[in-house]
């Protein structure tokens, strides 16, 4: 079927490129982009991810005594730097840190008829003045390859390898048939971005049908490929058909003007087994979005299914723990996310909002060390990119304690919800905004080694609450700086699902100057 499917856009590609008739002529080029540079002011003295293991404790005893072994020789390294003069090799349970980094992105369109086009599109950044904190020699790192290298004084490796492509594709266009196909490497997007907001390679098909007011959108994206693998070195690749791929499709209805409903669908097929997640299956996202507009307030009704079935790496282990046999579990897939918001316009300026975003399931792991999404009506997620609060839920830089803007980021059995206004302030647009982070089931503490029972604390559903001030101010035409900052309170649930004893705050802000041209 998933061949068929391919087969069938591979084809209808090569018929849209060779029935287009381009007139000769000059080929006109246009640009746009972004030039940006922020400074950071951030504080915590919480864990943002779990560093201690999710596994059964099959033995007490001896993590106690590995755990003292530790401590013991910690301190003795402690005593020794002391006796040398040397500075101390311990660290607080806190961090603060300040920095700036600088950011730009550029798009070049040549456009060589009414029928074909070309984009390309890349990035310098984000770079951190001064450099990453660490260097290495190999040839490879991201302290040295990649569009947030360099940055540090001098050349050499320092200087860094950072003009990183973004967009690099085609656009075939047929103005007669209001059709649009799109090959290359392109930005991927759902509506508002909860399953997916990436880019990627492959082919985008658009085409509207104005007489009923329907724009459909497909397409097909290479999300990864690993069919060219010899490790053995005999000159073949080891195993072929090795890879992820995402099929979609999508369809946009606008007949009324105060209306817009999208139904969607997204399907991932994943054969490659030793991606970050360890699985291979198939999954599926559902969505029917609704939003609604008025004069006076408008909502948004948003609900996505998530399904398939899926096999993930869960091997079989002696008594201590150690890896005997590895073996795959098979699991099925069916959670779901619910996604509402909900405006009061005072004017133009000045309006009061509500937001809920919530996914089935339960955050962390299960008794046995599973990864809790894949069972108790659990949610996977694709590769979403989304921001509900500054802190909690984002991807806007600084701190996150659910970034998404990653493959497989873990967002099931979570719930924000909050309120947030924004109003003018003098030449300035001001967002004041208060949230609240919960779990739809509390974190498992059966395998915490700190944050359990035996310590007196017990889990919970609140995770914690966000206080959020923005300040957006277009200065000239295209210059703009921004202002976000972000105080989120720590929860026992956020304790209970990273096991940590420590911690009761997270602090956010940065200054943001913008030039667009």
């Amino acid at each position: 079927m998933l061949n068929r499917l391919y087969f069938g856009f591979i084809l209808i590609f090569f018929f849209i490129s060779f029935s287009l008739v381009a007139k000769e002529g000059e080929i006109n080029i246009n640009y746009n982009g972004t030039v940006r540079s922020r400074t950071f002011f951030l504080g915590r003295d919480v864990l943002l991810n779990r560093v201690s293991p999710t596994s059964p404790i099959y033995s007490k005893e001896s993590e106690i005594d590995q755990r003292n072994s530790n401590a013991y020789d910690l301190y003795q390294s402690e005593l020794e730097a002391r006796k040398t003069g040397k500075p101390s090799v311990l660290s607080p349970h806190k961090e603060n840190l300040q920095y700036q980094d600088a950011w730009l992105s550029m798009n070049i369109n040549f456009i060589f008829s009414q029928y074909v086009d070309a984009l390309w599109g890349f990035r310098v950044g984000n770079i951190i003045w001064g450099g990453k904190p660490q260097n290495t020699s190999s040839p490879n790192s991201p302290y040295v390859l990649g569009g947030g290298s360099g940055g540090e004084m001098g050349l050499g490796e320092t200087a860094g390898v950072n003009l990183q492509t973004n967009f690099l594709y085609m656009n075939f266009k047929t103005p007669s048939q209001h059709m649009n196909t799109r090959v290359g490497l392109q930005l991927f997007s759902s509506v508002r971005g909860r399953v997916l907001y990436a880019q990627g390679t492959g082919i985008k098909m658009t085409k509207d049908i104005n007489r009923y007011h329907i724009n459909l959108i497909g397409g097909w994206m290479r999300a990864r490929e690993r069919s060219f693998l010899d490790r053995d070195g005999n000159g073949f690749s080891d195993k072929n058909f090795v890879n992820v791929n995402v099929y979609f499709l999508s369809a946009r209805l606008n007949y009324f003007h105060f209306m817009k409903n999208e139904l969607y669908t997204y399907y991932q097929q994943d054969s490659d087994p030793n991606d970050p997640s360890q699985e291979t299956g198939v999954l599926s996202w559902h969505g029917f979005y609704n939003e609604f507009n008025f004069k006076k307030y408008s909502f948004v009704v948003h609900g996505i299914l998530n399904q398939g079935k899926v096999r993930s790496l869960n091997p079989v282990r002696d008594e201590t723990g150690a890896a005997i046999f590895d073996k795959t579990d098979r699991h099925r897939i069916k959670g779901g996310m619910l996604d509402l918001e909900f405006s009061y316009f005072f004017d133009n300026q000045t309006s009061l909002n509500f937001i809920t975003v919530a996914t089935s399931g339960r955050p962390g792991a299960e008794t046995d060390g599973v990864d809790a999404s894949y069972r108790g009506n659990g949610f996977r997620t694709l590769y979403p990119g989304f921001s509900i609060s500054n802190v909690a839920i984002d991807w806007t830089g600084g701190y996150a304690i659910f970034g998404t803007g990653s493959l497989g980021v873990p967002l099931s059995g979570l719930a924000e919800y909050g309120t947030y206004v924004t109003f003018p302030l003098f030449r300035l647009k001001a967002t004041l905004g208060y949230y609240q982070l919960h779990a739809l089931k509390s974190p498992h503490i059966e395998n915490n080694r700190y944050f359990n029972t035996e310590n007196y604390k017990n889990t919970s559903t609140y995770f914690g609450q966000e206080y959020n001030f923005d300040l957006r101010w277009m200065v000239l035409g295209n210059l703009y700086l921004i202002f976000r900052s972000g105080y989120f309170v720590v929860g026992d649930g956020l304790k209970a699902l990273n096991d940590t004893l420590y911690g009761s705050s997270i602090r956010e802000a940065f200054l943001s100057a913008e030039v667009k041209f």
